[in-house]
């Protein structure tokens, strides 16, 4: 039987497999048996039309390792939405393990599994009232309670399981309630193949109530996480211009990035207004972040 600490996601063995304990190789069949159900999302999600979206860039990057905990507040109210985890440990004095799963932190706070575990998204796919969504109650229900598992590793038996088991830029999808109703995004996260580390990148949510989310950022008129009026950021041509409002410390970094992340450019912020030049690049969407040490700022921008 898989088991759990607190509906966390890792594999424990019950006491009805003590005597299989001396054939090693039984007990390995055995956990491996239970691989299966982490699965992969084999189809796409339709996608839906424009909604506006708060975006929050996680500058930088945030790596956690062994222990780590990071706390999610999507809508930055000060209110932690979900934590995600890491956690290593000896069971029984047999095997280790090392797993990161992720818990909502209030009542109707959900996540979306498949085959029985959170699901790891693609970008450009829709998350909606449509997904599996299993919240806090449901999980404390769930036996085996696996669902909040993002990655599992079992060294002694070669074991790996979880959807996003060595993946990077992968979503996930989440869903919470804020005054009663439900509110739709999603965080993407790098997480080792090891399960001893996880990166979180950015994360944002729809801001509609009861609509849908779609991942990486594919809808228009994005309403940016702690947007500052005194960074104006637009774009003209093949032209990207950042200007600071005279009280803003002239320092830092501009980054541009396309919907899948990658970016195409970046360059010292050095004087009250910077024009960034993207002749190279294809016509279409990106994002244009300012990054400082008092915070930064994304803006979505169109480049013609």
């Amino acid at each position: 039987m898989i088991l759990s600490n607190d509906g966390f996601f890792y594999i424990l063995l019950s006491k009805h497999n003590t005597q299989t304990m001396k054939n090693n190789s039984s007990v390995q069949k055995k956990l491996k048996s239970y691989s299966a159900m982490a699965g992969t999302l084999a189809a796409a999600v339709n996608t839906a039309g424009a909604q506006n979206i708060v975006y929050t860039d996680v500058t930088p990057d945030a790596t956690l390792g062994v222990s780590g905990i990071y706390n999610l507040d999507l809508n930055n109210d000060a209110v932690i939405d979900f934590k995600i985890e890491q956690r290593s440990g000896l069971y029984a004095s047999y095997f280790s393990y090392d797993a990161i799963g992720v818990f909502p932190m209030a009542a109707f706070n959900s996540l979306d599994t498949i085959n029985g575990a959170a699901t790891a998204m693609n970008i450009n796919m829709t998350i909606d009232a449509n997904l599996n969504w299993v919240d806090s109650a449901q999980l404390a229900a769930i036996v085996p309670p696996t669902a909040n598992g993002l990655a599992l590793n079992v060294p002694l038996f070669g074991i790996t399981d979880g959807n996003f088991t060595g993946q990077n830029g992968k979503f996930l999808p989440l869903k919470f309630r804020v005054g009663g109703v439900d509110l739709f995004g999603w965080v993407r996260l790098n997480v080792a193949a090891d399960a001893k580390s996880f990166t979180v990148i950015d994360y944002a949510y729809t801001n509609t109530p009861n609509s849908y989310s779609i991942t990486g950022l594919q809808s228009v008129g994005i309403a940016e996480a702690g947007k500052n009026n005194q960074v104006n950021i637009f774009s003209f041509g093949k032209e990207v211009t950042v200007k600071l409002d005279q009280d803003v410390a002239i320092d830092g970094m501009i980054e541009v990035t396309n919907l899948l992340g990658q970016t195409v450019s970046k360059v010292s912020l050095s004087k009250a207004e910077t024009i960034v030049s993207l002749e190279d690049v294809q016509t279409g969407i990106y994002m244009v972040t300012v990054k400082q040490s008092s915070g930064s700022y994304t803006k979505r921008v169109s480049i013609k």
